[in-house]
């Protein structure tokens, strides 16, 4: 099985002094870190056989869904059964400044209102104030929804990959 973890911006532009599209997020975390992490997670997950040619993505959102301060993981996910490929996706909601001090300076940079998304996601709430910056909150929010997903079972081909308690308990990554 293939593991691929991709971080992606969900939020409208913000545009510099020459009208050039930046989105100052994507500099405050370590794709890097949270790399390894995942790579760290998905090691020694026990696979069936029938599995071994399938690929799991999984793609994260910053920027979420305004107003919802929780984490979503979208509960079915997507499968391309010709590719053998099944995507999962999580939208890690960014605070406004008025909700934390670290926060995202303008609403108007949010463009995602899922109307009824408690019904169709794993809903993990979050208390911003337990952050002291925008990075410790993108890095851990990443970390938590990742294990949750391993904790809780991913269903594949009608097989499930699922990272137990004893492997978190040996784990350095939690």
């Amino acid at each position: 099985m293939e593991y691929k973890l991709s971080i992606n911006n969900s939020l409208h532009p913000q545009f510099d002094n020459e009208l050039n599209m930046i989105w100052p997020e994507n500099a405050v975390y370590s794709k890097e870190s949270l790399n390894c992490y995942f790579k760290q997670l998905t090691k020694n997950i026990p696979v069936d056989d029938k599995l071994s040619e399938w690929k799991l993505h999984i793609t994260i959102f910053l920027g979420g869904i305004f107003n919802s301060k929780s984490i979503l993981i979208i509960k079915r996910g997507v499968v391309y059964p010709a590719q053998k490929i099944k995507e999962i996706t999580i939208h890690i909601t960014l605070p406004t400044r008025e909700e934390a001090f670290w926060g995202i300076s303008e609403r108007t940079r949010f463009n995602e209102y899922i109307k009824d998304y408690k019904k169709h996601s794993h809903v993990l709430p979050v208390d911003y104030q337990k952050f002291e910056s925008l990075t410790e909150y993108i890095q851990e929010s990443t970390k938590t929804a990742l294990a949750f997903i391993f904790r809780k079972g991913i269903a594949i081909n009608g097989q499930k990959i699922k990272k137990y308690k004893a492997d978190f308990a040996n784990s350095a990554v939690l």
